[in-house]
């Protein structure tokens, strides 16, 4: 007589393996799109520190905070959207900066994400 198929000892085997790749692989992935992330909101606190660098200087405004907003407005950025893409509030999502001390802090207020930068 002629066997087709598995025994449920292999397929048990099978899966167990599978499941092993699984609970290795996962953490791996979500560290990694994590990184992404910090990455992405890292090079967008650049852009949205750069303008509002410009926007200090050209309204000679020594510190305050100015809302994205207005970035967007006076042209010196063009959007800001979360790693997802989504548009950041734009009234909510504010810049902070005192150019005396040279500190700039941005915060945005994205559908998917709050992000305050750290410096």
């Amino acid at each position: 007589m002629k066997k087709n198929g598995f025994t449920l000892v292999e397929l048990i085997a099978v899966i167990s393996i599978i499941g092993v790749l699984t609970l290795i692989s996962v953490p791996a992935v979500s560290s990694l799109m994590n990184g992404f992330r910090d990455d992405y909101y890292k090079r967008l606190e650049k852009s949205v520190e750069a303008a509002a660098r410009e926007f200090a200087s050209d309204t000679k405004v020594q510190s305050g905070t100015v809302s994205i907003k207005t970035l967007i407005e006076g042209s010196y950025i063009s959007e800001v959207k979360d790693y997802k893409k989504e548009d950041c509030n734009k009234d909510s999502s504010t810049v902070s900066f005192n150019k005396t001390t040279n500190k700039y802090t941005v915060h945005l207020i994205c559908p998917t994400d709050n992000y305050t930068s750290s410096n």
